[in-house]
């Protein structure tokens, strides 16, 4: 489960969670809103990557990936319902 990359941390952790004997940790500002209610899938990953894109998306990306930044609004939707449902279609839903 990716929900921030600064995961060195002890299991006592407080920003932790666990859930079906699964640890979840991670930067609570890149983990899906979800998460806090003990519910995760595929679109939680998404929403972490959208994240750090929000972040990381410069003017220069845009000028050679026309239309990447219109792809950070379909990964941070709150609801994972609104969220792009899979990576494989994010791409898609990014340059159509």
């Amino acid at each position: 489960m990716l929900t921030g990359f600064v995961l060195c941390t002890s299991i006592e952790n407080p920003q932790s969670i666990l859930r079906d004997g699964i640890v979840l940790m991670g930067t609570p500002c890149y983990k899906a809103p979800e998460l806090y209610d003990g519910q995760f899938d595929a679109r939680s990953d998404l929403f972490a990557c959208g994240s750090h894109s929000d972040v990381t998306v410069t003017p220069e990306m845009e000028r050679r990936f026309p239309g990447v930044s219109s792809l950070v609004p379909l990964l941070l939707a709150k609801d994972p319902a609104s969220r792009t449902q899979s990576a494989r279609h994010a791409p898609l839903n990014c340059w159509s």
